[in-house]
């Protein structure tokens, strides 16, 4: 049973208004990944520059997924239930201390509806994932490398990094939270299929040195970073319900291929918006 009060925490009111209006934070969180290889089965912000514009692609997490979903209009801002798990999920600390308080919350609730009518247009629609792939042997002549199996697909499925273990969790009890599923069917406009990319003979030497000790050599492991840009988000509703898992389509603006998962090493890029491969800079190394 809640408990009324006599005072409002403005302080929480005015933390809230502040956080609603910048987003969330993406400090300590790392790209997503998928396995291209099981279709529709289960580091900070990255900034990549596509010709004359800088564009963040953000992580997929609970909290960079319920403001997407905000983006896309699939809630109502009339809806108490709606308002109140975006909050949940993106201000536990102010959740947890004043839920159980009808009257501070109510009035935390007036705000944050009208943060969220006044700021959800600023909410990202850019996201990063991460496909594990593995390659095989160099063409000298031709100058590109294999990927063994090719990788070739447009729908997969993708988790928010933080899927098992995220902030609320002990204060919450579920894993599963009301209409903000955290995870997801990815859908491109168009389907990647890459079954080699060209990459100069010294990155290649780079990587034969950091995979030396792999006896065959097509399963020499390397990491595609796809960025997306979304364009539709929305819980899946079924009869009984909204289930646990959110349709998003989006358009795939670029990829890069690194040698290892700390992104140390760039073997390829490419512009899918122009179908030009992005050429290293002067001081990557």
């Amino acid at each position: 049973m809640r408990v009324m009060k006599k005072t409002i925490p403005l302080l929480s009111l005015f933390i809230l208004i502040i956080l609603l209006a910048v987003g969330v934070s993406t400090k300590n969180a790392h790209a997503a990944t998928i396995n291209p290889l099981q279709q529709e089965q289960g580091d900070d912000e990255v900034s990549l520059n596509f010709a004359d514009e800088d564009v963040i692609f953000y992580p997929v997490t609970r909290q960079t997924l319920s403001q997407l979903y905000w983006k896309m209009g699939a809630y109502d801002l009339k809806s108490d239930i709606d308002i109140d798990n975006f909050l949940l999920i993106n201000k536990c600390s102010l959740y947890s201390a004043n839920y159980d308080d009808a009257f501070a919350w109510e009035e935390i609730r007036k705000q944050a509806r009208l943060s969220l009518e006044k700021n959800r247009k600023n909410f990202p629609r850019y996201f990063e994932i991460v496909v594990p792939i593995q390659l095989g042997k160099y063409n000298i002549k031709e100058k590109l490398i294999y990927v063994t199996p090719p990788l070739n697909t447009s729908r997969f499925q993708v988790n928010a990094l933080d899927s098992k273990k995220w902030e609320c969790r002990n204060h919450y009890g579920k894993s599963s939270i009301w209409k903000y599923p955290h995870r997801t069917i990815v859908t491109l406009a168009q389907r990647l299929d890459l079954p080699w990319f060209n990459v100069e003979y010294d990155k290649v030497v780079d990587y034969d040195y950091m995979y030396f000790d792999y006896e065959d050599e097509g399963q020499r492991p390397a990491y595609v970073v796809m960025k997306l840009k979304v364009f539709d988000a929305q819980p899946v509703v079924e009869r009984s319900g909204y289930k646990d898992k959110a349709d998003i389509s989006a358009v795939l603006e670029g990829i890069e291929i690194y040698a290892d998962q700390g992104r140390t090493l760039r073997l390829y890029a490419m512009d899918m918006r122009t179908k030009k491969q992005i050429k290293p800079e002067e001081n990557e190394d």
